[in-house]
């Protein structure tokens, strides 16, 4: 899950991006990084569909 403040029509809000049912791989740090590279990748591009302003 990633969390970042923005601004939406106006008005200060929290943008969430949360990924579920992540499988593999069985590492946990290795499932951890991959999903870190993975949200900080996708959180611009997702508020930004949203229009959801840093």
């Amino acid at each position: 899950m990633a969390l970042r403040a923005c601004t939406y029509q106006g008005e200060k809000m929290q943008f969430v991006l949360a990924i579920d049912g992540v499988e593999d791989p069985d590492d946990t740090a290795e499932r951890r990084r991959l999903l870190e590279a993975f949200l900080r990748s996708q959180l611009p591009v997702a508020m930004e569909a949203e229009g959801c302003r840093p």
